[in-house]
């Protein structure tokens, strides 16, 4: 049989498909524990170069990925079942909004934030929509803080 994806490949995906876009400027080089892969973006997909972090877990032969760090620092949080995204140390300056994504049930959410440094990010289904897996937690969130230009300035996110 062939060979499957590999941690690359799927490195290449998380950044290309949600992130930046397909057919981008971008490379990718893994580390040497081949738990996380550092992808580059480079210009004209975004105004300077971009460096994220992708981190991978293998179970059962399955390669999935667990978070993507860029030079925000962020955290998530849980109490119940509700769910935050808070923005530590802020976004790159140049950033005028962040658009958020998560995971509940087999729906993904999308939200548009103030960058706004520590101020807590509430995961919910918006008021209005119907919320089919109102049982379910979150799984995962990946927020893109977005500049005036609409270029992504910076990326994160992982599991919840």
């Amino acid at each position: 049989m062939p060979a499957g994806p590999t941690a690359v490949d799927f490195a290449l995906k998380a950044i290309e498909l949600p992130v930046i876009g397909q057919q981008c400027s971008i490379t990718v080089a893994p580390t040497p524990d081949d738990s996380t892969v550092i992808v580059t973006v480079d210009p004209p997909a975004v105004p300077y170069p971009l460096r994220l972090n992708v981190n991978l877990d293998e179970r059962d032969g399955i390669i999935g990925v667990t978070g993507i760090t860029g030079s925000t620092t962020f955290e998530t949080n849980r109490t119940g079942d509700q769910a935050t995204l808070t923005l530590i140390d802020g976004v790159p300056a140049s950033a005028t909004r962040v658009q958020v994504r998560f995971k509940k049930g087999d729906d993904v959410w999308e939200l548009t934030a103030d960058p706004t440094m520590g101020a807590a990010i509430t995961l919910a289904v918006p008021s209005g929509e119907t919320d089919h897996f109102s049982d379910q937690t979150i799984d995962w969130v990946l927020f893109t803080a977005i500049d005036a230009n609409e270029h992504v300035v910076d990326a994160g996110g992982g599991l919840i």
